[in-house]
């Protein structure tokens, strides 16, 4: 199992995003938070399982929610570069590499 550490900058994301979904639906942020949690298990596991999708930046879609997260593999840790929701401009996580 790999180390994750989250970009203060995917951490904003993720806790946008948050507040957004309990602001639709109470508890539906938790949801997310759970499946985002689902995932990050899974890429701490085993990162090669995922495309590359830029150089070394590869990235797990969220199966419920429009979100990706974007992240790069560096000797025992994962660092998560992004949450990104799949209609923004993808230049926005794009210059964090």
């Amino acid at each position: 199992m790999r180390d994750i550490r989250i970009f203060a900058a995917a951490e904003l994301e993720i806790t946008e995003a948050r507040a957004w979904y309990d602001n639709e639906s109470p508890g539906l942020g938790d949801r997310f938070i759970d499946e985002l949690d689902q995932q990050l298990e899974r890429i701490a596991a085993a990162p090669d399982q995922f495309p590359c999708v830029l150089r070394d930046v590869r990235r797990v879609r969220l199966h419920i929610f429009p979100y990706a997260i974007f992240f790069r593999e560096k000797g025992t840790a994962v660092f998560v570069i992004s949450c990104f929701h799949s209609s923004r401009n993808p230049r926005v996580w794009k210059h964090r590499v």
